[in-house]
């Protein structure tokens, strides 16, 4: 799992960082000067992230 938050935005952080840690082998990405419309405002940025996200090796099940 990929998990995506702004530093501006209007969820804290701490609450990604939380799910973060719950999910095994997922990863976080906290974007600066982004705010909860991150699509609309870092597209390319959000695309290329998504598509190594998804293009990455599955770890294994644990």
């Amino acid at each position: 799992m990929l998990t995506m938050i702004g530093d501006a935005d209007i969820v804290r952080p701490e609450h990604a960082v939380a799910l973060f840690r719950l999910i095994p082998h997922s990863q976080l990405a906290v974007l600066p000067g982004t705010d909860h419309r991150l699509p609309k405002q870092r597209a390319a940025w959000l695309l290329r992230m998504l598509a190594d996200f998804l293009a990455a090796p599955v770890p294994p099940a644990t």
